[in-house]
């Protein structure tokens, strides 16, 4: 691994920053993804994955989907489902919907009652051990989520544009992801006004989102894909990758100013569909830095 710049670390001017590729360790399961950059910003790791997205050396992997939970068409979502198997949307996101509207239509009692059924689904289905109590569990649903009237009278529960909320990913056994955190990044341009398509400041809320939602779960690490960078930026209504990538980083910042030491969640990566090789760990490097990384990460 090639040791660009380790110069300073929290107090220099310059972010400490690794280029080359990173060896995979075990404990996230069989895999070719591979880190490939490391910026540190205090006391947090910035980092690039390149490979499969569903194949990141991370404990959790942000999903992109719809305002209910449901499988978009993009490819990353679909990626995600063949490999962690149908149970992510046709159950797991069932049940999630079934939750959110409870803590929504209930007060009190019911409303912690259903807060904890998410606890008791991501202890059950993917091992993981809430730290937070059932009433912030709640509250954090009800700052995510709304009611939606869908017109003629029907109403269904909905993440807003940007909001996250976790879900297992069923792996109780082996390596690899162990939590999906879904983020609603369809907009709905009648009501959001999001005509225009995607921005850098969405792909802040985005990572910032589902930052928030892996360190409600506790876990350390969490990869959040290059959202909005292939089909819809083909079409227009996209991002650039290096529009993109600021983004992330932005909201990566956001996340670590805010929660600081008292976050479980410590490293967040940003992925790329390419192979982990020394070249392209160069151009990664160079993309970090056309994104201003440098500027906003001192």
């Amino acid at each position: 691994m090639d040791d660009l710049d380790r110069r300073g670390g929290e107090s220099s001017i310059v972010p400490a920053e690794k280029v080359g590729v990173q060896e995979r360790q075990s404990a996230f399961g069989a895999g070719e993804t591979k880190r490939v950059y490391e910026v540190l910003y205090k006391g947090f790791s910035f980092g690039v994955n390149c490979g499969d997205i569903a194949q990141v050396p991370t404990e959790a992997v942000m999903c992109p989907t719809t305002p209910w939970l449901e499988v978009g068409g993009g490819a990353i979502e679909n990626r995600l489902a063949d490999e962690i198997g149908e149970t992510l949307f046709e159950d797991y996101a069932h049940k999630l919907m079934g939750i959110i509207d409870k803590v929504l239509r209930t007060k009190g009692g019911e409303r912690t009652q259903a807060a904890s059924e998410l606890q008791m689904l991501l202890k059950q289905k993917g091992g993981m051990k809430v730290e937070a109590t059932p009433e912030q569990v709640a509250d954090e649903i009800s700052t995510s989520c709304e009611i939606s009237d869908l017109g003629g009278g029907q109403e269904h529960s909905a993440l807003f544009y940007g909001a996250a909320i976790p879900a297992p990913s069923g792996r109780l056994s082996e390596g690899g992801i162990k939590l999906v955190v879904l983020t609603n990044v369809t907009p709905d341009g009648s009501k959001y006004g999001q005509e225009g398509g995607m921005t850098k400041q969405h792909m802040e809320d985005f990572t910032y989102n589902a930052c928030k939602a892996a360190n409600l779960v506790g876990v350390h690490s969490i990869t959040i894909p290059a959202v909005g960078t292939g089909f819809a930026a083909a079409f227009g209504f996209g991002l650039s990758r290096q529009d993109s990538m600021a983004g992330f980083l932005s909201g990566a910042k956001r996340f670590a100013n805010e929660f600081g030491r008292n976050a479980s969640l410590k490293q967040i990566d940003y992925n790329i569909y390419a192979q982990p090789n020394a070249e392209s760990a160069k151009q990664v490097a160079k993309l970090v830095n056309d994104s201003g990384a440098k500027n906003l990460l001192t």
